[in-house]
Order: structure tokens, then sequence, then C-alpha cells
């Protein structure tokens, strides 16, 4: 019922009726829209758990986690309201090089060597050169690959990084 005819009935005015509603509304029980859901919460709860430890990377795979443990058919759209509602947020991978570990130390240590430079002003920079560059992809493909996480968690784990060879690997730079 309106709050008019709430106020109608019980004979109050409807500012009465306005301000018992907001007082109440901490007391009475959300409305529930919908039918029962057709998976589990303990299903749930492992669907966001796989997606943030990276052992499923896309909504088809949630799909497919869903229907061989529940046994029923779900659309990847609920997948993803499923995922937001136990706190995950759709993110796009980073673009890393994919380095061995001597690259990644010879890099670290290049930076240490020059990390002091912006200091040094504008005689150290004068002496480096940058160029630009184009590339052909022939190989890895443009589409854009996403990865589910807490939105508070800062941590960049190996799943979250879109992988990429020096190059493109199968590449022409021009």
């Amino acid at each position: 019922m309106s709050i008019r005819e709430v106020a109608k009935k019980v004979n109050i005015s409807i500012s009465s009726a306005k301000r018992l509603q907001k007082e109440l509304k901490k007391d009475i029980p959300p409305i529930k829209y919908g039918g029962p859901s057709k998976v589990s919460k303990v299903t749930k709860r492992g669907l966001a758990r796989n997606f943030e430890l990276g052992r499923l990377g896309t909504l088809h795979e949630g799909q497919k986690f869903v229907e061989s443990t529940e046994g029923v058919h779900v659309d990847e759209r609920t997948v993803k309201h499923y995922l937001e509602s136990k706190g995950l947020k759709k993110y796009l991978k980073q673009k890393m090089p994919d380095l061995i570990d001597d690259q990644m130390l010879a890099r670290l240590k290049f930076a240490r060597e020059y990390v002091y430079w912006r200091i040094g002003g504008l005689e150290d920079w004068k002496s480096v050169m940058f160029s630009d560059e184009a590339t052909i992809y022939r190989v890895e493909t443009l589409g854009r690959r996403y990865y589910y996480k807490m939105k508070e968690s800062k941590r960049i784990r190996p799943h979250q990084i879109k992988r990429r060879k020096q190059g493109g690997g199968g590449n022409i730079m021009i």
C-alpha cells in the first residue's frame, strides 16, 4: 500500500506515516524479487574463489564450472552477477613482457644504476635517444583480456597479466 493509503487506513497524517516508515525501515525485511537461486551459496563462493586465484579466467569457464558443480545451466551474465555479489570486479589485464629471470635481473640492475638521473637534471638525458615504432601484428590477437579480483586487493598476481613476447612473437616492428 502507498503511504497515503496507510495514513488513511490508520487515521494518521501522511507526514506521520512517512516518519514511521523511516523509523521502522530497518526492522522491515527487504522485498525479494524473482524465484529461488539455481546455484547454492557454496558454489557461488567457490566460483568467486576460483576467479580470484586465476583458476578460471573467462565467464564461459565460470559457466562451465557452475554446470559441472550444480548440474544446471546458467547464463554468462548470471555468472557475472554472482561474482559482483561476492565483491569481485572486472579489470583489464596489464600487458607485461614475458621475461626470463636473467632479463628481469638485468632490468633491475639498469633501473638501480640510473635511478638518480632525475636528480641530475637534463644534462644526463641529453645523451639519450628515444625512438618511435609501429607494430604489425601477425600472431597475437588484439582482443582485450580481463580478470576478476576484490576491489581492495592491490597485489598483482600472475594470472592478472597478459604475457607478451618481445616484439610480439609473430609481429613485425617498424
